[in-house]
């Protein structure tokens, strides 16, 4: 059953959009998409057993030497509501620019998902099995900002 279970990679989310480059300076909200339980069955001898993958925690690497565990997998930013009324705790701020040697340059920004593993039987047996981690990681530009005053 272990094997049914098709628990895909993590797709990472990040405000500002991952696809737009975050700021030096900026608390980077960072949350995992899809923070579901997976489940699948299996029958061998008259006998069902059902495991479940439920994720526990997401380790986030940032690429610029920092690291950040979340248990749950983090607040989506909600664009709709004002920016004083939210808050995460998963979040990173970036020190320096991806950019500071290459103009074009990059971070890598990883995530580690960690599942618990539980099994049932049809015939009452059951209980914890090895945990699970899915992993995926994304590009991100970190570009500084300074203000001119004139």
């Amino acid at each position: 059953a272990v094997a049914q279970l098709g628990v895909p990679a993590p797709v990472v989310r990040t405000s500002p959009r991952e696809w737009s480059p975050l700021v030096v300076g900026l608390e980077t909200w960072l949350w995992v998409e899809s923070w579901v339980s997976y489940s699948a069955s299996a029958s061998l001898g008259g006998v069902r057993a059902t495991v479940t993958a439920t994720p526990v925690s997401a380790r986030f690497v940032t690429g610029d030497g920092g690291e950040v565990t979340c248990v749950g997998g983090g607040v989506p930013y909600d664009r709709s509501r004002s920016p004083e009324g939210q808050s995460s705790g998963c979040v990173h701020v970036y020190e320096r620019r991806s950019t500071v040697s290459d103009p074009a340059g990059i971070y890598t920004l990883a995530v580690t998902v960690t599942y618990e593993v539980v099994w049932s039987a049809s015939n009452g047996q059951g209980g914890h099995l090895e945990p699970l981690t899915r992993s995926a990681s994304i590009p991100v530009q970190v570009v500084e900002s300074q203000p001119v005053i004139r």
